[in-house]
């Protein structure tokens, strides 16, 4: 194998075992995702079931309600449908991630007499590239997996002032 055909493999290799790493990366924000929405609920349960220990049988909205329920109810209530919301959109890609390489490559060299060489330099061009774009939507995934918790953890004060009845 010359030294050319010798580099243009491993330029290949690497350029695809990067791509899928990145797979493993996506999924392992997506589960990261499912924690989140699974410690938010877990959180609200807790809370709620303290809540009606302390003998609360609803909501006592005074003065300062919104959308019929007090403020700290309506701030937990978005806190929690947020932690949701967002934790939601990194599972549902928004964003297109291009994880394969296209096998048209071949069959264009195989039409175009294209020497194995090409065709490897072709597709490790294409992996880097498909890297780049991708680091960016895992990136933004990884942010959302980060705000859904920190939603998720902002319901334990407002709990606390439910609970306690701080108005």
């Amino acid at each position: 194998m010359s030294d050319r055909k010798s580099l243009a493999r491993q330029a290949f290799d690497v350029s695809y075992g990067q791509l899928i790493n990145q797979g493993d990366d996506l999924k392992h924000f997506r589960n990261q995702a499912s924690f989140s929405c699974a410690v938010t609920g877990l959180i609200a349960t807790f809370f709620s079931s303290v809540y009606r220990l302390q003998g609360a049988k609803g909501f006592d909205c005074n003065a300062n309600c919104f959308f019929g329920l007090p403020l700290a109810a309506f701030f937990l209530f978005c806190s929690i449908a947020l932690a949701l919301l967002v934790a939601m959109s990194s599972v549902i890609s928004l964003r297109t991630v291009n994880l394969n390489l296209n096998p048209e490559a071949f069959v264009h060299a195989s039409e175009n007499n294209s020497s194995e060489t090409e065709t490897l330099i072709k597709l490790a061009k294409d992996a880097t590239e498909f890297f780049d774009t991708n680091e960016d939507a895992i990136a933004d995934a990884h942010h959302r997996v980060a705000v859904s918790l920190l939603f998720g953890w902002v319901q334990i004060p407002i709990w606390l002032m439910l609970i306690f009845g701080v108005k």
